[in-house]
């Protein structure tokens, strides 16, 4: 049994020692209360006896201009992987000139880097190798890069590029896990003038936008989320604002992949201090 609070970042479980040979059933307990300890933050309010609710009824009580649905926000996936394992990766680039720059780290499971081999291969979108690396950590130079632009500031938008890892044993050369990534190779940075991306002074047009449709509700649904993405393509617009809770993974790659730019808000909003 594994427990999670919030209900919107990815948590895994291992239910390894769990299963049987012949029917499994896994079930998920679903808790929506808001308290001072959580993001978003509620209190619950009390009625007494002597009103029009029976005794115990409560309702929550917060200051922020969202539903609080409950329910399962995102997607639930049933995986295997191997006992050594890739767990994360972490990607960085850099551009200068003609040139760039893609740092990455590898975290593994299940063994220690030195039992493994490593190969790190950089495709560009035509799956053309643009550069290797062999180790957990490292950097790999691209020439002539083609850089991530979103919306609106370049004839070619969103670029990406696929980092591919595989881990492999040292003896037989055999592969143990692999792993795709899709990545953008670009900078962004700021002043008190103005936002940057690679170098280039840009201007947010956009909307505020919560995870929430009328005929959903609230949480990953693919068809609202192509729906929203073509009706701001159709405004021209180049970027939106996320709401006070994180979004799914699944619309963070699918904006990068069609050149949003997205301003993300941290989780707490109206915070009280107790």
């Amino acid at each position: 049994m594994t427990e999670h609070s919030g209900g919107y970042l990815p948590f895994e479980a291992d239910i390894t020692s769990f299963i049987v040979d012949d029917f499994n059933r896994v079930t998920l307990a679903i808790n929506n209360t808001l308290t001072p300890w959580t993001l978003p933050q509620g209190t619950i309010l009390y009625f007494n006896e002597s009103s029009k609710y029976p005794p115990g009824y409560h309702v929550q009580n917060y200051d922020f201009d969202f539903f609080n649905y409950a329910g399962i926000h995102r997607s639930v996936l049933l995986c295997t992987v191997p006992r050594i394992h890739i767990d994360d990766i972490q990607v960085v680039t850099d551009v200068s000139d003609d040139k760039a720059l893609v740092f990455y780290s590898v975290v593994m499971s299940g063994a220690n880097a030195s039992d493994v081999l490593f190969q790190v291969d950089l495709y560009d979108a035509e799956r053309r190798s643009v550069g290797s690396a062999q180790s957990d950590g490292g950097m790999i130079a691209v020439t002539d890069p083609h850089l991530w632009w979103p919306r609106g500031m370049s004839s070619q938008v969103a670029y990406l590029y696929t980092l591919h890892i595989q881990l492999k044993d040292k003896i037989n050369k055999t592969v143990i896990d692999s792993y795709r990534l899709r990545i953008g190779i670009r900078t962004l940075n700021w002043d008190s003038n103005g936002v940057y991306i690679n170098g280039k002074s840009i201007y947010f047009k956009g909307f505020g936008r919560h995870e929430d449709a009328i005929l959903r509700g609230k949480g990953l649904d693919l068809v609202t989320l192509a729906k929203d993405f073509n009706l701001m393509q159709w405004t021209e617009a180049n970027s939106f604002r996320t709401s006070h809770y994180p979004y799914s993974e699944e619309l963070m790659d699918l904006a990068d992949q069609m050149g949003w730019m997205i301003i993300d808000e941290i989780p707490a909003v109206s915070l009280e201090y107790i």
